[in-house]
């Protein structure tokens, strides 16, 4: 819960070398991502394995576009910890302005042949890890490589590394989306 004197700005006054220190360890992270990344760690060793942290998540609303698309899509906004998850739901399709049904959307995607369900499934996919790729470069990373290939894991391993997420991040918004795919491609 954020009060009243949390809102006012303030100036902390410390020697340089502490604040070069500082700004060396914290990485590409804000000071008050790190501060409060600092706290967090200093919970877990005071409390040892009964700490709770206690999260207020907050979603964003973001569109993507693509050629006559538009999907309107939420996600958590990033806040630094390690339970931290995008968790991305698709609002509403919009195509040439017109509200579109995600199956209406599938069917236009892949044609007027008559759809398998494990196209369906792929496109699907597909849509998310482009969504999730778009999240991540709002939140954390304009530069974010990867290109949103869903099957290629080890990259987006290698890029949730590099951009200091959580496992539980990868594991949730990465790897629980691949299971699903690899689980229902069994059944083809």
């Amino acid at each position: 819960m954020e009060t009243e004197l949390d809102k006012i700005q303030t100036t902390i006054t410390i020697p340089l070398g502490l604040k070069n220190r500082i700004r060396k360890l914290k990485g590409s992270m804000t000071y008050k991502q790190y501060l409060s990344k600092l706290l967090r760690d200093r919970n877990k060793l005071a409390h040892n394995e009964s700490y709770i942290e206690i999260q207020n998540l907050v979603r964003k609303s973001a569109v993507y576009s693509f050629g006559y698309y538009k999907v309107t899509f939420t996600y958590n906004e990033y806040n630094n910890s390690e339970n931290f998850i995008f968790d991305i739901d698709i609002v509403e399709i919009r195509n040439k302005g017109a509200l579109e049904s995600i199956e209406k959307f599938k069917k236009n995607m892949l044609g007027s042949e008559k759809l398998q369900s494990y196209q369906e499934l792929i496109l699907t996919h597909k849509l998310y890890f482009e969504l999730l790729e778009k999240a991540i470069q709002i939140e954390i990373e304009p530069l974010f490589s990867h290109k949103s290939r869903m099957d290629d894991y080890d990259a987006w391993k290698k890029e949730f590394e590099s951009l200091g997420l959580s496992k539980k991040s990868f594991d949730f918004d990465v790897m629980r989306k691949l299971r699903t795919l690899e689980n229902q491609g069994d059944a083809f």
